[in-house]
């Protein structure tokens, strides 16, 4: 357990699933709960170095910490609240929801998120009464499974330059169909539609050659993707890399593409906007959100017909030139949105 200051605290916030691999959600929990990000506001924050110990702060921590500082907030930012922290801390607990996939697509989840993360969430969503969002997709869909009178606040992440970009305002001077090379970053898992990737590469392969290739940068996770992915012409698959890698492979690449079922942000759409890369996605309301102006979005369901998209704005030489601009004033909507939701927020919690 760490504190700020020897002040009591305004909130508690559980960043107990912090400190090892970096993804999305760490990264938003990192943003948005920092000294910082929180102004003025006295927080204590608990930490973990093991998934033991995340375990028994999510289960025990939280509690021992709600007993020693009564007058503080809870924030779960990342893991959901265990049940009994939602029995016991209800008028003061605010989990913040990054999206409703543990109880709208239950069918592609792992083993630990049914057993484990599934049945808290579902419990804590049904009682509580206060929730912070990542965007308005987020807040339309929890509205569903809340309460009708539950407060559901604003708090979309603002996005840094994560991984050190250049802003590359003539990547589109040129651009030759032949030698597409387009890029996702993400966990291999059902939700994220590898496959119809895959479909999309084929079909632009079949038309420009085979120097089309995509590249995966993302863990392996479960589910038939993985297989696939392996065994495609024209397919790197990476793992993890460094943000240097990432770097170099983005400055390289033609498309950042994304072409999941659904998302509750989509934070790298915007993270790697600030190469000025165009992002083709998902014709999906969370990315129409994220996007703006910027970017192309995709019926993903048509292979033949996302390709035909993408060869004719490969082909529209003024709008591709307009790309890495509309990219950067994206990037600065989104984190106009973001600073406003961020005040709010650190108004809240120093009451």
């Amino acid at each position: 357990m760490s504190s700020s200051s020897m002040m009591l605290p305004d909130a508690i916030i559980d960043c107990s699933h912090l400190g090892r691999k970096t993804t999305g959600i760490e990264r938003i929990t990192e943003e948005l709960f920092s000294d910082e990000a929180l102004g003025n506001s006295q927080v204590v924050r608990l930490k973990s170095r093991s998934i033991s110990g995340m375990l028994l702060q999510q289960w025990f921590g939280i509690l021992y910490a709600a007993l020693k500082y009564p007058d503080s907030l809870i924030i779960t930012p990342g893991f959901p609240p265990s049940v009994l922290a939602t029995l016991m801390l209800n008028d003061r607990l605010i989990p913040y929801i990054h999206d409703v996939f543990l109880l709208t697509r239950q069918h592609e989840l792992n083993r630990k998120a049914r057993l484990y993360m599934r049945p808290s969430f579902a419990f804590a969503v049904k009682r509580l009464k206060r929730f912070f969002v990542n965007s308005e997709k987020t807040k339309q869909d929890l509205q569903q499974f809340c309460q009708p009178d539950a407060q559901i606040i604003m708090l979309r992440p603002q996005v840094r330059n994560v991984f050190e970009l250049q802003h590359d305002e003539q990547r589109y001077a040129t651009v030759e169909p032949s030698r597409l090379k387009l890029v996702m970053l993400g966990t291999v898992e059902p939700r994220k539609n590898y496959a119809a990737a895959v479909a999309i590469l084929n079909e632009l392969r079949a038309r420009s050659g085979s120097e089309v290739e995509l590249h995966v940068v993302g863990r392996l996770g479960w589910g038939p993707d993985a297989n696939l992915l392996q065994n495609t012409p024209g397919v790197v698959c990476y793992g993890y890399l460094s943000a240097d890698e990432i770097r170099a492979l983005i400055s390289s690449a033609t498309f950042y593409l994304s072409t999941s079922h659904d998302e509750g942000l989509g934070l790298p759409l915007l993270e790697l906007q600030y190469s000025g890369i165009a992002v083709v996605a998902a014709k999906i309301p969370v990315f129409a959100e994220v996007l703006g102006n910027s970017g192309l979005l995709i019926d993903t369901g048509d292979a033949v017909g996302a390709a035909d998209q993408i060869l004719a704005f490969c082909q529209d030489s003024a709008a591709m030139q307009q790309q890495a601009e509309l990219a950067r004033l994206n990037i600065q909507r989104w984190n106009a949105l973001a600073m406003a939701d961020k005040a709010n927020a650190a108004a809240l919690i120093s009451g």
